[in-house]
């Protein structure tokens, strides 16, 4: 009886030790990088009007995804990416409206937890659709986009 209750708590040990052993090497292997806090869904609703754009990639460059349905206009549904400097974000949309495909310039400014879209004079270049002078983008302050 002496003998089973030895190699019982023998067992017992082993089994605990390699569990914290696995605990351990999980932990370490699961390391993930913190998460920026402006990757997110930033959105402006209304009752005719939805923006909404999430990022998933803060980096270089900034990739996500972006919905566009204004009133009286076709819905847009597409992802975007392009470089963020300072609080400016411009990039390139690559979206299908109406079962067509299009590639656009788009642009956000960057403001505490909201963002506001940018419009300018577009001209065609290269197949797509780019701003003609993009120190004339104005931003619409009237449509913030909230983080969510």
């Amino acid at each position: 009886m002496k003998n089973i209750r030895l190699i019982l708590c023998a067992g017992l040990g082993i089994f605990f030790l390699s569990c914290n052993k696995a605990k351990e090497n999980y932990e370490t292997t699961q390391e993930l990088p913190p998460l920026d806090p402006r990757a997110g869904i930033y959105m402006y609703q209304d009752k005719d009007d939805t923006i909404r754009l999430e990022i998933q990639q803060f980096g270089s460059p900034v990739i996500g995804d972006l919905i566009i349905s204004l009133k009286e206009k076709d819905k847009n549904i597409g992802t975007f990416n392009g470089p963020l400097q300072d609080s400016l974000l411009i990039g390139e949309y690559t979206y299908t409206s109406e079962g067509t495909s299009s590639i656009r310039e788009v642009a956000f400014k960057f403001r505490g937890n909201s963002v506001f879209m940018g419009a300018a004079p577009m001209h065609e270049r290269g197949g797509k659709m780019v701003f003609v002078d993009r120190s004339q983008i104005q931003f619409d302050e009237n449509m913030p986009l909230v983080r969510l």
